[in-house]
């Protein structure tokens, strides 16, 4: 099992994106903190990204670079949101 969580103040927004892989499965999840509390708001397929089956058989620096790049295609897609 892999988790891999980024806390970022995006234009004075928090915004917390979660990585999980495990089991052949992957999940990623984005949220705002959005009156004293998290609301789900963007997922995988929100990215315009394809869930990787295969990721049981990567290893532990592909999970974190795929994790990387979910997470600044996560910010942008919050920029265009909230623009």
């Amino acid at each position: 099992m892999c988790i891999v969580q980024d806390k970022s103040l995006v234009n004075g927004t928090k915004l917390k994106m979660t990585y999980e892989c495990y089991n052949a499965l992957e999940r990623f999840t984005g949220e705002l903190w959005v009156g004293g509390k998290w609301e789900h708001t963007f997922t995988l397929m929100d990215l315009n990204e394809e869930v990787e089956k295969s990721m049981y058989i990567h290893d532990n620096d592909k999970r974190i670079n795929r994790a990387e790049k979910l997470f600044e295609k996560g910010k942008e897609l919050f920029n265009i949101i909230n623009s």
